[in-house]
């Protein structure tokens, strides 16, 4: 009786502490979840950030002219170029014409060349088609001031690296200007995914370890970042706090005791 006892108490042991592990492995899956949706979303507060940044130079009556077909660079580098590096850790901004070639381009502290900006071009093209058939949408009566901006973002890989990238139009802002018409000028900028950027997200989503992996390297504790044309082109992973390991730790002096 007692030998059988016994048999019964360690199988129910087993079976509570088996319990206890499955209980602590939902818990660490829920919490890596609701990171994911968290970090997702500060991701993309992040991207509409740049919105914010890019209308304050391109809704601008003095940017619809400086930046006309007489484009005066001197006048970019102060306030496309220097002032998105400077203000905005921007890293690459282009100033782009009603063909979508650029007509001007600043990357790292200095004026590129159209070899420099070919590359970020061609990965930030659908967000580019994107405004334009925006812009085709809404028509002339929506061509200036806040109305008449159209602003798309999207995260591309250049040179191997990360970029958070936004386009928009150039508008007036006031009636005081003649306007050109559609199509209009655009305004290209965008921000290395660094390792500042990355560590602001650390403390920010309070985690540890952020990093970029391949895309097809990503693991739970990540989420997926795609180019604007939906392909994936990396994941942004993190350390979990995994409080699931904090809950068993608790509770294993209590087994040991028994």
């Amino acid at each position: 009786i007692v030998a059988f006892s016994s048999a019964v108490l360690l199988i129910v042991a087993a079976g509570c502490l088996g319990l206890i592990f499955y209980t602590a492995s939902v818990v660490d899956r829920a919490h890596v979840d609701e990171e994911r949706a968290l970090i997702s979303n500060y991701l993309r507060e992040r991207e509409h950030e740049m919105v914010g940044q890019l209308i304050s130079a391109s809704i601008w009556d003095d940017a619809y002219q400086k930046l006309s077909r007489d484009l005066d660079a001197e006048w970019a580098d102060l306030y496309i170029g220097s002032y998105f590096e400077t203000y905005m850790r921007h890293a690459a901004s282009f100033v782009l014409d009603e063909a979508d070639q650029p007509v001007y381009a600043w990357r790292d502290g200095a004026r590129a060349g159209e070899r420099q900006a070919a590359a970020f071009l061609r990965e930030t093209a659908p967000l580019v088609a994107k405004v334009r058939d925006l812009e085709a949408l809404r028509g002339a009566a929506r061509n200036r001031g806040i109305a008449g901006s159209v602003t798309r973002t999207g995260v591309i890989s250049v040179g191997g690296e990360l970029y958070m990238a936004a386009v928009t139009k150039i508008v007036h802002e006031t009636s005081a200007i003649n306007s050109r018409g559609a199509p209009h000028r655009l305004l290209l900028s965008a921000r290395r995914i660094d390792a500042a950027l990355l560590q602001d997200v650390a403390q920010a989503m309070r985690v540890s370890d952020v990093r970029l992996l391949a895309w097809n390297r990503a693991i739970p504790a990540s989420v997926q970042i795609r180019a604007p044309d939906g392909t994936p082109i990396a994941a942004l992973a993190w350390t979990s706090s995994r409080p699931g390991d904090a809950m068993l730790a608790q509770i294993a002096p209590l087994f040991a005791l028994g």
